[in-house]
């Protein structure tokens, strides 16, 4: 019987843990160990099925709300009202593409001057939201205005921002970060400037970056005490049939990377892979490359007892497999043998994560003894390794190229890890 890529994974991670915990954690000091354990923390986190990232989109009609859900997708999931407002009553959806999903708070428009057909009672759009966010805290709010509303007169609309926050902070004790959203910057001046990307024409860019100022500072004066990021996108595309007919999209991109950057870890590869964009996949799996790099390095600087439950092996291994996830694919056994196999470790996934490690051990390039050429071997080969699913998962390559990147990537980092002073050293049991 197969094992899943939930047991595979879990089964791993709580070996290279449960070694930590019972032979190292306790003679670090409390930093270092504090450091350590939130990494296998996070890994645990990422490792678990991750829930749809929840955001709340607040603006005027026609602010460009539901196009922006249709950009992060790049599929036709929510429908856009060219005359007047199509959102009903404010409350939580859960928009579904081809590779995920994604909550959304999308409200029926702060100020809009019809009620769409669908909204019900009396109850202001305010009111509406407010309620909504007493149900659950978004990950995020963002906050859009068009490009040539950024000055009229949304004082009324950044009060209502700043009771929303203050709700959510009331109800669940969340400082939910606050992202301005400058939308439909292809309007602005020149006009001729119609196509990405926009920011190409000299008046064109001082226009989006005088929009973002504007927006910047008021959206501070009204939440002084929090960290504020505004960005200017263009989310414009037609289809037809369900497939993308025309885009006009423009750096949507940018807004995507912050929000990996500033979402929960349980969202973060839900979004890196609903949204199908290589770059964040990317961006995601590196962070865990250079993380878990450290971390071998500084277990292999001292003699460990490699021979009986590699713990190195184990991290390595939970590496590859949660590379594997963020790209979309299901990591099973036969997931984990293609991928050695690719790179050249060509040995049996055993279901046990004991007997794993001790028969990967033998094939991945570190020693057991501490040493400062231990140290740099296990951050190469890590990086090595990671490189390789990278490659492998997310880029797409081949075989051959994957097991290339996974040699010249070993060899590099080799070169590149940090003095063995500045690792965190496990003192030897």
């Amino acid at each position: 019987m197969m094992a899943s890529r939930e047991s595979l994974l879990q089964e791993i991670l709580n070996q290279f843990s449960g070694v930590l915990r019972e032979q190292y954690l306790r003679r670090l000091p409390r930093p270092l160990a504090d450091m350590v354990e939130g990494y296998v923390r996070e890994m645990f986190e990422l490792a678990q099925e991750g829930r749809p990232p929840r955001l709340a989109l607040v603006g005027r009609r026609g602010s460009g709300k539901s196009s922006l859900v249709n950009a992060i997708f790049q599929e036709e999931v929510a429908t856009v009202g060219s005359v007047k407002s199509q959102t009903g009553r404010g409350q939580w959806y859960t928009y579904k593409g081809s590779a995920g999903a994604l909550d959304i708070l999308d409200t029926r428009g702060i100020g809009e001057g019809t009620r769409p057909a669908e909204a019900t009672g009396a109850a202001t759009a305010d009111a509406e939201v407010e309620a909504a966010l007493r149900e659950q805290a978004p990950d995020a709010l963002l906050f859009l205005v068009k490009a040539k509303e950024v000055d009229a007169q949304i004082g009324p609309d950044l009060k209502a921002v700043k009771r929303l926050w203050a709700t959510v902070q009331a109800e669940h004790h969340f400082p939910m970060p606050v992202v301005g959203v400058v939308t439909q910057v292809d309007e602005l001046d020149p006009l001729r400037i119609s196509e990405p990307p926009f920011d190409r024409d000299p008046k064109k860019q001082a226009n989006m970056a005088h929009a973002e100022e504007l927006l910047a500072s008021q959206l501070k004066a009204a939440l002084p005490d929090e960290p504020l990021r505004v960005f200017s996108v263009c989310a414009y595309m037609e289809f037809e049939g369900g497939e993308i007919a025309y885009s006009r999209l423009w750096n949507i991109h940018a807004l995507l990377t912050y929000l990996i950057d500033v979402l929960p870890k349980t969202t973060q590869m839900e979004l890196a892979r609903l949204t199908q964009l290589r770059s964040l996949q990317e961006k995601l799996a590196r962070n865990l490359v250079r993380q878990s790099a450290r971390i071998a390095a500084g277990v292999a600087a001292v003699p460990i007892p490699i021979a009986d439950v590699a713990p190195l092996t184990a991290l390595q291994l939970s590496l590859v497999l949660i590379i594997g996830r963020i790209s979309g694919r299901n990591m099973d056994e036969s997931t984990a043998r293609e991928f050695l196999a690719a790179v050249g470790l060509n040995v049996g996934v055993a279901y046990a994560a004991r007997t794993l490690a001790r028969q990967l051990v033998k094939l991945f390039p570190f020693p057991g003894a501490g040493s400062a050429v231990s140290a740099g071997m296990a951050y190469g080969a890590t990086v090595g390794i990671g490189e390789a699913a990278i490659a492998y998962f997310i880029e797409s390559a081949s075989k051959d190229d994957a097991r290339r990147v996974y040699e010249r990537r070993r060899e590099e980092a080799q070169e590149e890890a940090p003095d063995p002073e500045e690792l965190p050293r496990l003192p030897a049991p």
